[in-house]
């Protein structure tokens, strides 16, 4: 079982992810050049099939598993958006939930500004990440 630092995250994760869901399908519309943009609930789906699919093991702090929600939220509507105006859309929306449900910023989640050495350590090894 996940440990109670991670397990906490439950309803915050849940809200973020229906949040976010909410932000994109009303944001980003499709369009007669972007009709791949029809956000439904199958997308909300797969994002959480991902948190589902991860091992205890490797998701042991509150902020691994952020990262593994943000990584999966940009797989499942970021990969999808075809322009950069979009995409920069997008990291305002994940930014906004990141800050709202989890008081965090991605930099700090992917060993960018603002991140502690602690943030800079490969999820499955638990060693620091290249380049350090």
């Amino acid at each position: 079982p996940f440990d109670v630092e991670v397990r906490a995250l439950r309803s915050r994760l849940v809200l973020a992810t229906v949040r976010l869901h909410a932000a994109v399908a009303s944001a980003l519309l499709p369009t007669p050049l972007k009709p791949h943009y029809a956000f439904n609930l199958r997308d909300m789906r797969r994002l959480v099939l991902g948190l589902c699919r991860c091992e205890p093991l490797h998701y042991r702090t509150a902020e691994g598993m952020v990262r593994l929600w943000a990584h999966e939220a940009e797989r499942v509507y970021a990969d999808r958006l075809v322009d950069a105006k979009d995409k920069s859309h997008f990291d305002k929306l994940l930014e906004t939930q990141l800050g709202q449900h989890f008081d965090l910023r991605y930099a700090q989640l992917v060993g960018g500004e603002g991140a502690s050495e602690s943030d800079k350590t490969d999820n499955f090894t638990g060693q620091p990440g290249e380049g350090e």
